[in-house]
């Protein structure tokens, strides 16, 4: 799925969703490390939350992931 949004100043950034694959997995680790992030946790909570948050090969291969 390929779409368009409008940004803050009026221009546009396009964006395809598509099926991840098992090489995907590290991009998708630090994307899920960066939004658990935004939220200002303490550094020492993703100690505790590495295994929930890294998403392996084997788990792309094994699950419907996006």
């Amino acid at each position: 799925m390929t779409s368009q949004r409008t940004g803050k100043r009026g221009s546009y950034m396009e964006f395809t969703v598509r099926k991840a694959l098992p090489g995907d997995s590290q991009p998708l680790t630090r994307l899920s490390f960066v939004a658990k992030r935004y939220w200002n946790y303490p550094e020492e909570y993703f100690n505790i939350w590495k295994n929930e948050l890294t998403i392996s090969p084997d788990y792309i291969g094994k699950n419907i992931v996006f």
